[in-house]
């Protein structure tokens, strides 16, 4: 499981949000039409079940390697804190698939 192997944490948005370019976002900066459809759903999974899974951090400079949309969540939502794991970036590929979700598989 991925919380045996890297390091749990939580992070405040400010620490995150500060750094423009780790969370430059292809939704915030010239989104689609699905693009923001798919995210309200997303915003809509969030507020009913909460986040599923903590998002992943690189450990050097917290640099949001996967989970910017709900960051973009926090961040829209006025809320402060978001769990994190913090792994070494070349070991991303090793986490992707534990706490990836697509789209179909919002629970909403």
């Amino acid at each position: 499981m991925l919380h045996k192997r890297c390091r749990y944490q939580t992070f405040l948005i400010l620490v995150l949000k500060d750094n423009p370019n780790h969370l430059l976002h292809k939704l915030k900066e010239d989104p689609l039409p699905e693009q923001v459809i798919q995210y309200k759903k997303l915003c809509e999974s969030i507020d009913k079940n909460g986040m599923t899974y903590p998002i992943i951090v690189c450990a050097s400079d917290y640099r949001v390697l996967r989970g910017n949309q709900r960051v973009w969540y926090c961040i829209d939502n006025n809320i402060d804190m978001i769990g994190a794991y913090a792994i070494k970036e070349g070991e991303m590929d090793r986490y992707i698939q534990e706490t990836y979700i697509h789209k179909s598989k919002y629970p909403i």
